[in-house]
């Protein structure tokens, strides 16, 4: 820095035509860098560059000056030479070649020194002078000066001077201080938010804003004041800060402050997260001339439906269907609402076509009502359509708007739409993207397993739209580690921000706890799962009917306690302020059907009508299942189930159930029966009730997401496998192939979704049929490279069915010796020793434990009759070729697993072998290895 200085003011001395730049002033420029400048020396300086009658020096020679000057913290000698050189002489005006960066060097000078008056004097008119030409200079100007007012944060009366001046220069540039739109005054608001978020730990940042309003209100005026409370409460709700949101609301109201619109929206928006509905609608209807925001209508109608506010909602009622009085918009709005939270669709669009006879022009809560109500019936396509409404009629969706958008795309898995829904926000408004906008996307990624798209939308979050992450979209990074099968990440991401969440007493923080109880039962941890519960009881954190959930799934996996998981539901069921959900009781049916305790599964069905438990697709699946698989046990005709299946998917169709959530079931709910009828009852049963639902659950128009179409697709392939209709199985399994290829291809596909690796199982013995019957099994080995390479799963059924096809054709024997020596062979002999040791010694510790616990059952073996059949088909095989022995040689060397369970049974080759290479197979029999160094 120091020779550059040297350089370009030796550079200005011989542009003013000094023959020489003096001793002195080289003796000063020569000096160490950080050391300061003596009083002579600064007048040297001065008398170099100030000379009377000198040229001014240029922008370069003045930026390496005052680099030169604050390396050696001489901010008073910068602010001397500032004044001479930055303005008009004995004026404030700036000359016409000052950079930005030199007035912000001034103006850190002038703070430095606590020259605040001749720093309120330099800022107005450099706002004067600049707020019509320059106007974003001297907004850069005002958030650069209080920053530096502000950046020791344990002051507070230079934090308290810091917001006064920002009110002062703020108002003096646009003529208010009231900023209600963050995202488009960001860089004013910028530092105000920063250091709401970083510094309200015990209520220090609220203390200072307090202080602020009063010294405002006293140095600047009330109407300043009012102003400046606006955009704290704006801040405030930004960051979701709602405690204090409420703490400047009373402030205003406490000193008559008039109430605009964003006002009421923010306090009524504060009021609904902390659950005061009482307040939400008190508040409404106490500021009439603040009805200008269409949120607030949102909030009030909800306020109302969560306080059951049923006699608000039945003047309305009266109104509507009164006689002698006509009802009026504000009457549709409420009964329309009130109607689409139930998702009583034909409803809502009966008075929304009755308002438009009328020659009514719907509102925004109209609008916003229609499009909730298609929500909750489950007409997700249709969702779009009612959302394009908003544009034809003008009126600006709401952050709540966008939200029911969001779940529309997390219900259809359709992240890309999710996307471009984004961008157009950001585009068009961006101040009304919010956390829980982005908490439905990151959720929306555990559905396929994508934690780097949910990382890279987390960051999103928190660096390109500046929101605070909360409980709500930090458990929801957490869920997608979790359903990622990554539970040691979420372990790390709860670390990461557990202690800021416990220090800033956030809402909702048994949420994060809820998820690291989760995945550390994923990891079999008890003492950290013990640990967690120790610290939600220490600290008093009020729980929810997700932990209860969490708690019993540990009493199951962990402490094997099915009995104690039951009684904490029953504990759930008689608490006075939770309610348990539906996957309370699908953990338990669960945990049955593995158990195959069917007769229990339906008594869990009764437990939850009698306490009013509504249902969800999973519960409606273990209920079809268990009453299926209880007849096919007891081998009747399935007469009581189908007549079940059949009510059941009638009052499906007439909305006649009691659902959880928008009225859409799973498809599982329909396929799994489908799949049981057609390959353990009659095949031509299923395909009569696959045809009679066909419309309702695969070819309608709001029909499935994309993963429930892949469930219909699953059950159209075991249905036409099982009726041996291959060309219709054909065309369903390249419908198969083709979605699958599709998903891939989508831009969030970025890595494989886990989800689907599971897609295949129970299809491919059908595919093997298939490829059998139309004598082309030389495809099979191709379609399992395909399926592992892409990390699709084969069942061990399917691997033993693949194995029996490819022994069955000598040209595809090898294959079938490749998969048995790598995948199977390894399962069969382990689970022979263990019969061997059982049959040896019975009552031994270690047999009793493994038959206990079921260790050592391996996932995948080749079943003893199927080995026999490829063994046979092997040894014709072999028997046939010209050069048995080679063969032998080269199987030994390379496949030598199969090889010793093959050549340890009896069979035509065994017997040719004992004969040709006796030795090898006596030592075979004796050591049960192979010694190749005998045979080869």
């Amino acid at each position: 820095m120091r020779q550059y200085a040297v350089s370009a003011l030796k550079q200005y001395a011989k542009s003013r035509n000094l023959a020489r730049v003096s001793p002195k002033a080289l003796q000063i420029l020569d000096k160490p860098s950080t050391a300061p400048l003596l009083g002579p020396e600064i007048t040297t300086l001065g008398n170099l560059l100030l000379q009377g009658g000198s040229p001014r020096p240029g922008i370069v020679a003045r930026k390496e000056l005052w680099e030169f000057l604050l390396a050696r913290g001489e901010f008073t000698s910068l602010i001397t030479f500032a004044n001479r050189l930055l303005f008009e002489r004995g004026t404030l005006s700036l000359q016409g070649d000052v950079a930005l960066n030199e007035l912000n060097w001034l103006i850190h000078s002038l703070i430095y020194t606590k020259q605040l008056v001749r720093l309120d004097g330099v800022m107005a008119s450099i706002i004067s002078q600049l707020s019509i030409t320059h106007k974003r200079r001297a907004v850069e100007l005002i958030a650069t000066a209080f920053k530096h007012l502000i950046r020791d944060y344990t002051n507070a009366s230079s934090i308290v001077e810091g917001f006064v001046k920002w009110c002062r220069w703020t108002k003096l540039l646009n003529g208010t201080c009231e900023m209600v739109d963050y995202m488009n005054n960001r860089i004013l608001l910028r530092h105000l938010l920063i250091f709401i978020q970083e510094k309200n730990q015990d209520g220090f940042a609220t203390q200072i804003l307090l202080q602020s309003l009063d010294k405002v209100t006293e140095l600047v005026g009330a109407a300043a004041s009012s102003q400046f409370a606006s955009t704290l409460l704006n801040l405030l709700q930004y960051c979701r800060d709602f405690k204090t949101a409420e703490t400047i609301w009373n402030y205003k109201v406490d000193h008559d402050f008039p109430i605009i619109p964003q006002d009421l929206t923010v306090i009524m928006r504060s009021y609904n997260y902390q659950s005061k509905y009482m307040e939400i609608q008190d508040v409404y209807s106490k500021y009439p001339n603040a009805h200008h925001n269409n949120l607030q209508f949102d909030y009030l109608l909800l306020a109302h439906t969560r306080t059951s506010n049923w006699s608000a909602l039945r003047t309305q009622f009266d109104a509507l269907f009164g006689i002698g009085k006509l009802p009026n918009i504000h009457h549709y709005e409420v009964v329309i609402f009130s109607m689409a939270t139930k998702g009583e669709l034909d409803s809502v669009e009966m008075l929304y076509k009755q308002m438009l006879r009328r020659r009514m022009t719907p509102t925004y809560s109209i609008l916003q009502s229609l499009l909730l109500a298609y929500y909750n019936s489950g007409a997700f396509v249709s969702c779009f359509a009612q959302f394009q409404l908003f544009e034809k009629y003008g009126i600006k969706p709401t952050e709540m708007t966008y939200l029911i958008m969001f779940k529309v795309h997390k219900q259809l898995n359709n992240m890309e739409g999710a996307l471009k829904l984004l961008k157009t926000i950001s585009d068009t408004a961006k101040s009304q993207i919010t956390e829980e906008h982005l908490a439905v996307m990151i959720q929306m990624c555990s559905r396929f397993t994508n934690h780097l798209v949910a990382q890279e939308l987390f960051s999103v979050m928190t660096d390109h739209y500046r929101i605070k992450p909360t409980p709500v979209s930090i458990a929801a990074l957490m869920d997608v580690y979790i359903e990622s099968g990554l539970p040691n990440e979420a372990i790390r991401f709860f670390k990461l921000h557990i202690d800021r969440l416990e220090r800033t007493h956030s809402e909702n923080i048994i949420w994060v706890y809820t998820k690291a109880l989760r995945a550390n039962i994923l990891m079999k941890k008890a003492g950290q799962c013990t640990k967690i519960m120790d610290i939600i009881a220490e600290k008093n954190h009020e729980t929810d009917a997700a932990f209860y959930l969490e708690l019993m799934r540990y009493m199951i996996d962990i402490e094997k306690d099915f009995s104690r998981a039951k009684l904490t539901l029953d504990e759930l069921l008689k608490h006075p302020r939770l309610a348990p959900k539906p996957t309370h009781f699908e953990l338990l049916l669960q945990e049955m059907d593995k158990q195959s305790n069917y007769d229990q599964m339906l008594g869990v069905y009764d437990q939850m009508l009698e306490n009013d438990v509504p249902l969800n697709s999973k519960v409606l699946f273990f209920l079809i299942k268990a009453t299926f698989q209880k007849e096919l046990y007891e081998k009747t005709d399935l007469s009581r189930s189908l007549a079940f299946l059949d009510t059941l998917m009638s009052r499906i169709m007439v909305g006649d159930m009691i659902l959880t959530g928008p009225q859409k079931l799973h498809p599982s709910i329909f396929a799994w029966p489908i799949r049981a009828i057609a390959t353990k009852y009659n095949p031509k049963v299923a395909l009569e009730l696959f045809n009679k639902y066909n419309e309702i659950l695969l070819n309608s128009k709001e029909a499935q997401s994309s993963t429930n179409r892949l469930t219909m697709t699953r059950s159209l392939i075991v249905l036409y496998g099982e009726l041996e209709q291959w060309v219709n199985f054909s065309d369903a399994w390249d419908t198969l192939t083709q979605q699958l290829s599709d998903f891939a291809k989508l831009p969030s596909s970025t890595i494989p979704n886990k989800k689907l690796g599971g897609i295949f199982v129970g299809l491919l013995s059908y595919k093997v049929q298939y490829l059998r019957a139309i004598g082309r099994l030389g495809e099979l080995p191709k379609l399992v490279e395909y399926l592992l390479t892409s990390g699709f799963n084969i069942d061990n059924k399917s691997w033993n069915c693949i194995v029996e096809a490819l022994s069955s054709d000598p040209a595809t024997i090898p294959y079938c010796i490749e998969y048995l020596d790598d995948k199977l062979v390894h399962g069969y002999n382990l689970i022979h020793k263990y019969r061997l040791l059982a049959k040896i010694s019975p009552r031994s510790e270690f047999v009793r434990e493994v038959s206990r616990e079921g260790k050592f059952v391996p996932s995948l073996y080749v079943k003893s009759d199927v080995f026999q059949r490829v063994c046979d088909n092997i040894d014709r095989y072999l028997l046939s070729l010209e050069d048995l022995d080679a063969q032998l040689r080269e199987l030994v060397r390379d496949r030598p697993y199969f090889m010793k369970s093959y050549l340890l049974r009896e069979g035509p080759v065994t017997t040719q072998l004992l004969n040709s290479h006796p030795e090898f197979m006596r030592d075979l029999k004796a050591n049960k290895r192979i010694d190749r160094k005998l045979i080869m």
